[in-house]
């Protein structure tokens, strides 16, 4: 016979039932900003009419949130409150990316971002090809793991040529300069660059986003969004019974549900907006916005309101 959970624990019809105002109002909203960005996303595509793949970066970026968005609405219709955090996060990560990009030196900063990412591609080839350095020590870091242990090296690339592909595609004249900065960086400070250090200076993602004017966000929520993707956060766990004592929260409760869809609309609205400005500047979002998604994101504010900030 099947195992039942625990409803203490996970009581999914209740947690459903419990927060259906919000999925209510939050599934369609999202399911709809999802679906405008497919459309926005093709238009500017079509739109672009860039050289070297320079559009490619926040074309990416973009399909990328749009993904991250579905699988959210997806969370939402079953109250999986937590679990939205790290696409959450994830979304915000690439709105930085998407805004730094289009900021200032667009050609060089999108070219940034695909120099870095073909380098980390061919990194993880290295890693799977047995005869290089790299896969050589991989093999021997396998037989000590307690998953991949049963790996063998016969399932590994034989051939570089994937390696050989990608580093092709960096002897194009567009990336001379950023591989030259690319590796004085390492040396100078014996790591990879992160993209957006490349031709600026030492950043983490704090002055990334000081920089763009979305420090406090970080501060005040994108610190905690890491610690539940991380597995360091207790306290959405943990709360008080009756009689004072200690107790366990039940899975999918949905007190941060309402304030982590709301987040959600910001970011695409925001990243819409960016991406049809660079392709599309004749395009509004306004009266779809007021159409299709203003009321239900007030209805969704003054959920939040009334459930409050979790602390």
């Amino acid at each position: 016979m099947p195992t039942k959970a625990l409803n203490t624990i996970l009581d999914r019809n209740f947690a459903i039932a419990d927060a259906k105002e919000i999925i209510n109002t939050a599934s369609p909203a999202i399911k709809e900003i999802v679906n405008y960005s497919t459309n926005t996303f093709a238009r500017c595509e079509k739109s672009s009419k860039a050289q070297d793949d320079e559009d490619l970066a926040i074309l990416i970026l973009f399909l990328h949130t749009i993904e991250m968005a579905d699988a959210i609405e997806e969370l939402v219709l079953k109250s999986c409150c937590n679990a939205i955090v790290p696409l959450l996060r994830s979304i915000f990560e690439a709105l930085l990316s998407v805004e730094y990009i289009l900021e200032d030196d667009y050609r060089q900063r999108a070219l940034c971002w695909n120099y870095n990412y073909i380098m980390n591609r061919i990194s993880m080839y290295k890693l799977l090809n047995k005869n290089t350095t790299e896969g050589k020590t991989f093999i021997k870091t396998i037989k000590e793991d307690r998953l991949l242990k049963s790996l063998k090296p016969k399932d590994f690339l034989r051939s570089k040529e994937p390696i050989e592909n990608l580093k092709s595609l960096l002897n194009k004249e567009p990336y001379k300069e950023i591989e030259s900065e690319y590796f004085n960086f390492k040396e100078t400070f014996h790591r990879n660059p992160k993209w957006y250090e490349l031709f600026n200076k030492r950043m983490d993602l704090l002055t990334l986003a000081r920089h763009l004017k979305r420090g406090a966000l970080y501060l005040f929520l994108y610190r905690g969004w890491c610690q539940i993707t991380h597995a360091s956060d207790i306290s959405r766990f943990i709360s008080k019974t009756d009689n004072g004592q200690p107790g366990i929260v039940g899975l999918r409760n949905s007190s941060e549900l309402a304030n982590n869809v709301t987040f959600t609309l910001c970011f695409m609205i925001d990243i819409n907006m960016h991406i049809l400005k660079k392709f599309r500047p004749e395009e509004s979002i306004a009266s779809w916005y007021i159409r299709e998604i203003r009321s239900r994101f007030l209805k969704l504010n003054n959920l939040s309101a009334n459930i409050g900030i979790k602390t």
